[in-house]
């Protein structure tokens, strides 16, 4: 799955907003029983590669994804579970990655 967002944070701006939601992201209380658990972040130039495991119960997957960040857009490539797939949509999980990456994206451009 790939999502492309646009920003006026500038390159370095954004890699610091995106590098510092991760940490926050993966420290954070996730709801109805879903944990996050064994986050990695490593950075390649301006991409960030991002791998963690989504636990709920006994049922655990692997999540990976790719943030490539450009002077006025993010392009997130996402690498999801046929698994997951099944109890969430394409589509949801688009608009849930969008609205948070906007809402980041925007917060110092007033």
């Amino acid at each position: 799955m790939k999502i492309e967002i646009e920003h006026k944070l500038g390159l370095i701006k954004a890699i610091e907003k995106l590098d510092g939601f991760f940490d926050q992201l993966t420290e954070s209380e996730m709801a109805e029983g879903i944990s996050i658990q064994n986050p990695q972040k490593n950075w390649s130039g301006n991409t960030m590669n991002i791998s963690f495991k989504v636990q709920k119960g006994f049922l655990s997957v692997k999540i990976k994804c790719r943030v490539t960040v450009l002077e006025n857009s993010i392009i997130i490539e996402l690498d999801i579970p046929a698994l997951v797939l099944k109890f969430v949509s394409e589509e949801k999980i688009r608009t849930i990655f969008s609205e948070r990456a906007e809402k980041l994206l925007i917060e110092d451009t007033m």
